[in-house]
C-alpha cells in the first residue's frame, strides 16, 4: 500500500478474492465464449485465449499485487509458502479466498451464458437445446475418460500440470523478489501464464491453478456437466507438486551454498 500503510488481512483476502475474480470472469469467461464454434457464430481462437488469460491476471497484478503479493491462485500461495516468503496464518484464507473467487467469478459467467439464445439442439442430441454452459462445461480442465472431450490421458496431464506450474511459480518467486526490476513483475507473469496455456490448451485447458478449476467444475456441475468434478483431484495434486518443487528451486537458487 502507499505511504507505508501496511494492509490488514481482511484487505489481502478481499484483494485475492477480487484477482481471482478477474481471472475467471475475463481469461477463462473469454475461453467459455470463444468456445461455442460454429453454434454461436465465433471461431476458437487459441491465441486469443493464451492472450485473455495472461492479461487478465496481469491486471490483477498490477491492480492489488501491492496489497496481497498477486496470488490469485492456491499453488502460486503454496510456492510462496515453500519459499519462506509467506506467514502460515494467511495460508488458509488466501486459498479459501481465491477458490470463492474462482466461484463467484465464473457464476457471474454462468448467468451471462444463461441468456443465450439457441440456435438449435445439441449436435446428435434429439429436442435438446444448446446451452453454452452445458456445450463448454464452463471452460473446465480435463484428461480423457468420464465423458470428458480431452484425449490426454491422466498421467500425462499430470506430468503437463507438474511442469508447467513449477514453471510458472519459479517465475512468479524471482520476478517478485526484492532483487528483480521494479515494475515489470505483471507482464512476465501474464506473458509466462499466456505461453504456458498454448502449450496446455488443446491438451488439458491448462488449469496451473486449483482455483480456476474448482471454479469451472462447480459450474459445470450446475449445467449438469459432471466429468469435471470427478476430474477436479488432478488439478489441485499436480499444481501442488509443481509448486512445493517451484518453492525448493527458489530458496535452493537464491540462496546456494558456499563452494
Amino acid at each position: 500500500m502507499s505511504d507505508g500503510i501496511q494492509p490488514t488481512s481482511i484487505q489481502k483476502y478481499v484483494a485475492e478474492f477480487l484477482g481471482t475474480f478477474i481471472l475467471l470472469t475475463v481469461g477463462i469467461g473469454a475461453a467459455v465464449f470463444q468456445s461455442l464454434g460454429a453454434w454461436g457464430g465465433a471461431s476458437y481462437n487459441e491465441g486469443f485465449i493464451a492472450l485473455a488469460v495472461g492479461v487478465s491476471i496481469m491486471v490483477g497484478v498490477y491492480a492489488f499485487g501491492k496489497i496481497s503479493g498477486g496470488h490469485f491462485n492456491p499453488a502460486v500461495t503454496l510456492s510462496f509458502l515453500v519459499s519462506g516468503r509467506m506467514p502460515r496464518r494467511d495460508v488458509i484464507p488466501y486459498i479459501v479466498a481465491q477458490v470463492l473467487g474462482g466461484i463467484v467469478g465464473m457464476a457471474v459467467i454462468f448467468a451471462i451464458a444463461s441468456g443465450y439464445v439457441a440456435p438449435g439442439p445439441l449436435p446428435g442430441a434429439l429436442n435438446v437445446p444448446y446451452t453454452i454452459a452445458y456445450g463448454t462445461a464452463m471452460g473446465s480442465n480435463g484428461y480423457a475418460g468420464n465423458g470428458s472431450p480431452y484425449i490426454f490421458a491422466a498421467w500425462s496431464v499430470v506430468l503437463l500440470e507438474i511442469v508447467a506450474t513449477f514453471l510458472f511459480t519459479t517465475v512468479i518467486l524471482f520476478v517478485t523478489d526484492k532483487k528483480a526490476w521494479d515494475g515489470f513483475q505483471g507482464l512476465a507473469i501474464g506473458l509466462t501464464l499466456s505461453i504456458l496455456v498454448l502449450l496446455g490448451i488443446n491438451v488439458d485447458g491448462l488449469s496451473v491453478n486449483p482455483a480456476r478449476s474448482t471454479g469451472s467444475a462447480v459450474l459445470a456441475l450446475a449445467a449438469n456437466v459432471h466429468w469435471p468434478i470427478l476430474q477436479l483431484w488432478a488439478f489441485w495434486v499436480a499444481p501442488f507438486i509443481g509448486a512445493v518443487l517451484g518453492g525448493v528451486a527458489w530458496r535452493w537458487l537464491h540462496h546456494p551454498g558456499a563452494d
